[in-house]
């Protein structure tokens, strides 16, 4: 008997489907890196991971499969994304081009102004027109 943990259902399945699906999973478990073990003298060492549900990720928590994410995690994040989608095509090519430098890329102000050959009360402008855009699509 063979249970799929997506749906929870439960069927019979030949001995050799059992032996292909049992030699995949061993696969995955050894592609997967273990999870580290804390207060050991050797960093590098790991514990055998014994669930593929939770894979570890260096510096990182444990994370879940996707498929137990919360469906409305994800429509929120859809939402977000057409939302900015919005925006993106709302302002002018310069806007687009400081959004996307400035407050996604993360240079400052100065730096661009210095880059473009432009003053930076210029830049500033056009942040707050574009805060101005995004308050009025988002909100």
């Amino acid at each position: 008997m063979v249970r799929i943990k997506l749906t929870g259902e439960v069927c019979e399945v030949s001995r050799e489907t059992m032996r292909v699906l049992r030699n995949e999973e061993k696969k995955l478990r050894r592609s997967k890196t273990g999870v580290p073990i804390t207060g050991c003298e050797n960093e590098d060492e790991t514990a055998t991971l014994l669930s593929l549900d939770f894979v570890s990720v260096q510096d990182a928590e444990e994370m879940s499969p996707a498929w137990l994410e919360d469906h409305n995690d994800m429509e929120t994040s859809v939402m977000m994304q057409m939302l900015e989608e919005e925006l993106r095509h709302s302002l002018t090519r310069v806007q687009l081009d400081i959004y996307l430098n400035c407050l996604l890329g993360g240079i400052s102000y100065k730096d661009y102004a210095d880059k473009k050959g432009v003053s930076y009360q210029s830049v500033q402008q056009a942040i707050i027109l574009i805060r101005k855009k995004a308050q009025k699509i988002f909100f």
